[in-house]
């Protein structure tokens, strides 16, 4: 089971793997996530939860850890991290719309939904 250090993790989430940022909507998925998906080539994957908050991934551990340097992400940078591996494995890319209109919380909620119907 994923442990979280300090602090529970806001679900959903996007969380960086070898091969692709999954989506993640439970605790429950996110154990899914962390033993079927690969995480041999980084010490540490990047995570971001519902709030915006980047969070780190030890696989060695299977631990999230707040603690990082880049702490609170924008829409836009959000959006260009999961898009930029998904370019990679030539996959349709997310495009969000009215982002200004839009609270964090929701679109990281879309790129949830996109990613799970994809």
């Amino acid at each position: 089971m994923t442990k979280c250090i300090f602090r529970k993790v806001k679900f959903p989430l996007l969380i960086e793997t070898d091969n692709r940022v999954a989506a993640v909507r439970s605790g429950v998925q996110l154990d899914k996530t962390t033993n079927l998906d690969q995480f041999t080539t980084k010490k540490f994957y990047k995570a971001i939860d519902s709030t915006g908050k980047r969070w780190d991934y030890y696989p060695e551990m299977d631990a999230l850890s707040p603690l990082t340097f880049d702490k609170r992400w924008s829409k836009v940078k959000i959006i260009q991290f999961y898009n930029e591996h998904r370019i990679n494995n030539n996959c349709i890319e997310f495009v969000g719309k009215s982002l200004s209109n839009k609270r964090l919380e929701q679109v990281i909620k879309e790129i949830v939904e996109f990613d799970l119907r994809q």
